[in-house]
């Protein structure tokens, strides 16, 4: 259940900040001027903030601020923020490019009104797609914190200590401790994974 609270709330404040930054840097990297430069210095930092291991981001953030679930979920945010930013980021320039844009902006359609009736649209489907490999990620990276000891901690269930606190048990036999746990966040990631190849298949 905990697994399943984090892993929906930092999907969704992910795809929220990624999206509005995707947005902004790809509506505006082509541009002269300050906003220009401020949206190409962003799509460079989203590339090297990329190049960090996840899992070193959030062993830092937890180290900072303490574990708890507020302090996981904004870390997974802050994590996962960059990849939706990129993949809105390259399908804004994209949509941007098509024929029915430019027939848009030609009929006097721009701006804010362009934005939310021709981009933002036709730029979200990829991205709500991307979400259920997300919510797979943000589970492995919160079991991982929580199997290394810096994670949610007993006596609140959440799988990477449960694992971590039954590994012991299996020399004694008590192997449902771990298994248990294990096989539950394993179904959920796969079951995730199965509704984003079906939205991908119904897409293409």
């Amino acid at each position: 259940g905990l697994n399943l609270l984090i892993g929906i709330l930092s999907v969704f404040f992910a795809t929220l900040i990624g999206a509005v930054l995707g947005l902004l840097i790809g509506m505006n990297e082509s541009r002269r001027g300050v906003l220009g430069v401020l949206a190409r210095a962003g799509a460079r930092g989203i590339d090297l903030f990329q190049a960090i291991p996840s899992t070193v981001i959030g062993l830092v953030l937890v180290a900072f601020f303490g574990a708890s679930v507020v302090t996981i979920v904004i870390a997974l945010s802050i994590v996962m923020a960059p990849i939706q930013a990129r993949l809105v980021r390259v399908e804004t320039l994209q949509v941007r490019g098509e024929s029915f844009v430019d027939a848009a902006t030609l009929s006097g359609v721009g701006g804010v009104q362009l934005l939310f009736r021709e981009i933002l649209p036709n730029v979200m489907g990829p991205a709500l797609i991307n979400t259920t490999a997300m919510f797979a990620a943000s589970t492995i990276l919160t079991a991982t914190l929580g199997f290394l000891g810096v994670g949610i901690q007993p006596p609140t269930a959440e799988w990477g200590s449960m694992i971590s606190s039954g590994a012991s048990d299996l020399i004694s036999g008590r192997w449902w401790s771990v298994v248990f746990p294990a096989a539950a966040m394993l179904l959920t990631i796969a079951a995730f994974a199965m509704a984003g190849h079906a939205l991908r298949s119904r897409r293409h």
